[in-house]
């Protein structure tokens, strides 16, 4: 009996062994840690656990074996999947331009369960797809018109943040941004108005939250990979229960558009998809409409990227705008240059912000920039190689995971020199950027894949910030040197954004 059972098992791994070999033949002649190594940086990262869960994640995995080595690229494993780390600029421009290098890495086919055919999560052909749809979505013009809803959002903000001035007590910025930012998301996303901010509906913020939470724990946790095993999980099981109360609210909206366009659909055809989207200016409007030429909107796809843009809009703008105060609370210098550029340059400033304003604020914008270089909200590019291909000197073999970290590409010394962990908004002035290869520089990736939103969210944040400026004045105990970084999905404090606010008096 134990015999079959020893030779069953020995032969399953000797499949799995030939199935890999190439990994393993080609993997071993790049430079990385040695195996010794890397099984302490394993056990060093399970046992490291909150509730069955590993403290140390993929970003401080990577950190370890970074500061172990200095060859680039290298390749290191996480369990039986071999990863290949990379910072060289000109290694990064082959990744992010390769067709073999185009899909996304496989921890992101752990949100498959909501989004597999949107253009974050979709292969070549439905990312082109994708593509086509949503780029009218992010236009400027389509922009133009969301910062109605912006303005409307955060005038809502203020009047909150003005309650809490009189506490004279540090305060978690975070609940009152990220009640925003969904709000916002979602007015601009469905066309709904949820009064997030009044505490009505809020716990759908925190079923996102909780939904992509789990996915991070499973990037972090290899023995959480195995879909069969995550179901026995209570991760699993909170991860159902929200993405139920999350998506099942969401399709009845978008179910509700849908057969607003279907009722029209004759009429609006004749009258084009550009006067159609004139008439519905919300995102889930113009998804429609722009599939009005087509015969049949194929209802997986147009849910995958509402729900894609959804939660993306929500985590990415909720990440930079908590960083984007945090750093204002930590450098009071620049919050008032910021203050006092705003005054110069829109004197008539009142309430809502034109979209003329935006581009007139120099410094803020090199604010911003640095803000994302020091706290990029995605710290990581995961990308999976379908074919061979070439980097370097290196053959990297199919199946593997290339990381381009964008959290230490971000920080290295040898692009933005020995002040490189310092924040210094001037470092992009033209004349000090123009030194720096745009390769180091990657807050929303690059390459054909560049992130779509870029408008959407540079809107969404100067809208934001001028506004906070305008009103508040921000600072914090907390110096910058001791910042303690967690990685889930995006990345996050490990501590709470404690800030001060107080009502700047004119």
């Amino acid at each position: 009996m134990w015999i079959y059972l020893v030779i069953i098992l020995s032969a399953l791994l000797l499949h799995f062994l030939w199935v890999r070999k190439d990994q393993y033949r080609l993997g071993w002649q790049m430079p990385g840690p040695s195996l010794w190594y890397m099984i302490k940086t394993i056990c060093h990262t399970l046992l490291n656990t909150s509730e069955g869960v590993p403290k140390v994640g993929m970003l401080e995995s990577i950190k370890l074996v970074k500061d172990h080595i200095s060859k680039v690229p290298c390749r290191f494993w996480f369990f039986t999947d071999l990863y290949v780390f990379v910072i060289d600029p000109e290694d990064i421009q082959t990744i992010l331009n390769s067709p073999n290098c185009f899909d996304r890495g496989l921890m992101y086919e752990f949100g498959d369960f909501f989004a597999k055919n949107g253009i974050g999560i979709g292969k070549m052909h439905k990312w082109k797809q994708s593509r086509k749809t949503l780029n009218p979505v992010f236009s400027t013009k389509a922009c133009q018109g969301y910062l109605t809803i912006f303005n409307e959002e955060i005038n809502v903000m203020v009047s909150r943040m003005k309650d809490i001035c009189r506490n004279h007590k540090p305060v978690d910025i975070q609940y009152y941004i990220s009640a925003l930012v969904f709000s916002s998301v979602y007015r601009t996303m469905m066309g709904k108005k949820m009064y997030f901010q009044m505490d009505e509906n809020y716990d759908l913020g925190e079923h996102i939250d909780k939904i992509l939470f789990g996915i991070g724990e499973r990037v972090c946790n290899p023995f959480l990979h195995n879909s069969a095993l995550y179901r026995l999980t209570s991760l699993y099981r909170a991860e159902q229960k929200s993405s139920n109360i999350v998506f099942g609210m969401a399709k009845k909206i978008i179910d509700e558009a849908k057969a607003k366009w279907l009722e029209n659909r004759e009429e609006l055809k004749n009258q084009g998809v550009n006067a159609a989207s004139k008439k519905f200016p919300i995102f889930v409007d113009q998804i429609f409409g722009n599939n009005l030429k087509e015969n049949e909107i194929d209802d997986k796809d147009v849910f995958d990227n509402i729900y894609t843009m959804l939660a993306a809009g929500y985590e990415t703008s909720t990440v930079t705008s908590l960083f984007c105060i945090l750093a204002m609370a930590m450098f009071p210098e620049y919050q008032e240059r910021i203050f006092e550029e705003i005054k110069t340059t829109l004197p008539n400033l009142q309430d809502y912000v034109e979209y003329e304003d935006l581009n007139k604020c120099e410094f803020l914008d090199r604010f911003i920039k640095e803000t994302l270089r020091l706290f990029p909200s995605l710290p990581l590019i995961v990308r999976s190689v379908e074919k061979a291909t070439k980097i370097g000197q290196y053959t990297i073999p199919a199946g593997t995971q290339l990381i381009i970290p964008l959290i230490f590409l971000h920080r290295e010394k040898s692009f933005w020199g020995p002040t490189a962990d310092d924040f210094d908004p001037d470092r992009f002035l033209p004349e000090n950027i123009e030194k720096v290869n745009p390769l180091a520089y990657l807050p929303f990736a690059g390459g054909p894949k560049i992130c779509i939103g870029i408008k959407y969210a540079n809107t969404f944040l100067k809208t934001f910030l001028i506004n906070m400026v305008k009103n508040f004045k921000f600072r914090t105990d907390v110096k910058i040197q001791d910042l303690k970084f967690k990685a889930n999905l995006s990345l996050k404090l490990t501590a709470k954004h404690l800030i001060y606010v107080e009502k700047r008096m004119n």
